[in-house]
């Protein structure tokens, strides 16, 4: 089993480091765009269009939530330990697994709604009209739901971790 969950960590690791890699991309492109905007609105007098729909539309939302998953796997999200950081440390491991069930639940919620209205707006050719040109916007309709989706791998992960090793060995994690 443990060979398993390893296999399923590299494999949720590595979508994840993906994910993040294009993100990192579209922030870069999304910079570069908003420069070359700028420089041809002020030197030349000739926005380039669709730039506001594609900046807020398409770089913004992927650069938000493709990198989820990198975050939940640093545990780069914010927490609050004021009260926890006094108990045990097996019934603080507890309290942590918990939490990751819940943000599991959480974030795979999210991802089954996100992925039913990406769904729903491909079905239906969703687009924005900017400078008399049709920018299709479908497609980053499933940028959150395969965000949310792979930090809830990632989640699932850490959970299957807490249940083998303290399934197996060592102290029992107990309330």
């Amino acid at each position: 089993m443990t060979y398993i969950l390893w296999v399923y960590e590299r494999l949720v690791e590595k979508l994840g480091a993906v994910a993040s890699v294009i993100a990192c991309i579209l922030c870069a492109t999304m910079a570069l765009h908003i420069a070359v905007e700028a420089a041809a609105r002020t030197l030349l007098d000739m926005p380039l269009p669709g730039t506001v729909a594609i900046v807020s539309h398409y770089y913004m939302i992927a650069v938000t939530f493709l990198p989820l998953a990198l975050v939940e796997r640093r545990d780069a999200n914010v927490s609050v330990e004021i009260v926890v950081q006094h108990f045990p440390e097996a019934v603080q491991r507890t309290i942590q697994a918990l939490g990751w069930l819940l943000t599991a639940c959480a974030f795979g919620l999210l991802t089954w709604v996100s992925w039913i209205e990406a769904i729903r707006r491909q079905s239906i050719g969703t687009y924005v009209m900017e400078s008399g040109r049709e920018i299709i916007l479908w497609p980053t309709y499933f940028m959150p739901a395969l965000g949310f989706g792979l930090a809830t791998l990632v989640l699932i992960g850490k959970i299957l971790k807490f249940i083998i090793r303290d399934g197996s060995s060592g102290p029992q994690a107990t309330v």
